[in-house]
């Protein structure tokens, strides 16, 4: 091989390396931006929660949401629903488990701990709490955030198909703006 060839081969090595490199620094820094929560979410929200039964709205009214840090990996989570018929605020705490693995479990106290992870920077809990399946997402939307619940029942038995049918029956939806403190 003569130097002008070795030369060739060098850049060109050079070259596919330093893209590797951007093509893996690219990745990461792809990962970190979708690794929003718990940043993007941390202050104050306030907005209307509706209640759905079916295809009927059944009520709405004022709810306040605060995530806010209270110690390492630990966030106070609080839900205050404005309810002139039946007010209630829920004080919970977020506790990270693995951050990078977008882990985090939703501590309701009396040792109820609800499991929650991120995934392309929303929130999601699942359970299962007599007959009742109980999905919630938090979720960006623009400048907003949008908490939704949904409740479906069980059936009894198992079909023979061995599908179970859980039809939705409740909404709870909430479309909240960060206030300014």
């Amino acid at each position: 091989m003569d130097r002008h060839t070795t030369m060739i081969s060098r850049v060109s090595v050079f070259k596919l390396f330093s893209g590797i490199l951007l093509l893996i620094g690219l990745s990461f820094t792809a990962q970190a931006q979708s690794r929003s929560f718990p940043a993007r979410y941390q202050g104050t929200w306030k907005g209307t929660l509706e209640i759905w039964n079916e295809n009927t709205r059944m009520d709405s009214f004022p709810v306040v949401f605060k995530l806010l840090p209270i110690a390492a990996n630990k966030y106070t989570y609080y839900m205050a629903y404005e309810n002139p018929k039946m007010p209630l605020t829920k004080f919970y705490q977020l506790q990270v488990v693995d951050s990078i693995k977008g882990h985090y479990l939703l501590d309701e106290g009396q040792n109820l701990l609800l499991p929650q992870q991120e995934i392309g920077g929303c929130l999601f809990g699942q359970i299962e709490n007599v007959g009742n399946y109980i999905s919630n997402v938090l979720r960006p939307e623009g400048d907003a955030l949008i908490f939704e619940l949904t409740v479906a029942a069980f059936p009894g038995k198992i079909p023979d198909d061995k599908v179970r049918k859980v039809p939705v029956k409740q909404l709870q939806r909430a479309r909240m703006l960060r206030v300014k403190e």
